[in-house]
């Protein structure tokens, strides 16, 4: 199945890639180019998932973030399982996510980061959001602390679990 290879072949390469890069056996250039095919890959899949009956979820990184692949594969589930997915990518402002929320009314939004520092760095208006519709931080900037202390749930598990459970499939 698609998730299945989202999953078990596309999560742990991405990973991978981006451990090579940590240590110095994939240059700047061989993760931009990987990435732009898997982005493009998954462009296709993610077709039209804002159409549809289901409930809505609201998916963005926050300011300074750039890494979204995941959180792309979480709507491409999402969107599967029924859900309608607005997606406003990577670096998105909180103010603009907060007025986006304040006038979708999703019934979830997920925020995902690669560290703690961009979590820590929009703490209030985190709050703000949590206050707003159900909030969600995914990744590994994503901690218990910071999700307790803002109101939010943590997403804990890999995308497609966690947007399987999500959908009950």
């Amino acid at each position: 199945t698609v998730e299945t290879v989202l999953r078990d072949v596309l999560m742990p390469y991405l990973d991978e890639l981006g451990a090579r890069w940590e240590q110095g056996s994939a240059s700047v250039a061989q993760e931009h180019f990987a990435s732009h095919v898997i982005r493009g890959r998954l462009a296709g899949l993610a077709r039209g998932w804002g159409n549809g009956r289901g409930p809505k979820a609201l998916l963005a990184c926050p300011p300074d973030e750039q890494h979204d692949l995941a959180l792309i594969v979480f709507g491409i589930v999402l969107k599967r399982g029924g859900w309608r997915v607005e997606y406003l990518g990577a670096n998105t402002p909180m103010l603009d996510m907060i007025q986006v929320t304040s006038k979708s009314a999703p019934s979830l939004v997920v925020l995902a980061a690669s560290t703690p520092e961009r979590f820590e760095a929009i703490v209030p208006e985190l709050t703000q959001l949590a206050y707003l519709a159900p909030l969600v931080l995914a990744g590994a900037g994503a901690t218990e602390e910071i999700a307790q202390s803002t109101g939010a749930r943590l997403m804990t598990e890999d995308p497609v679990t966690a947007a399987e459970h999500l959908t009950g499939t």
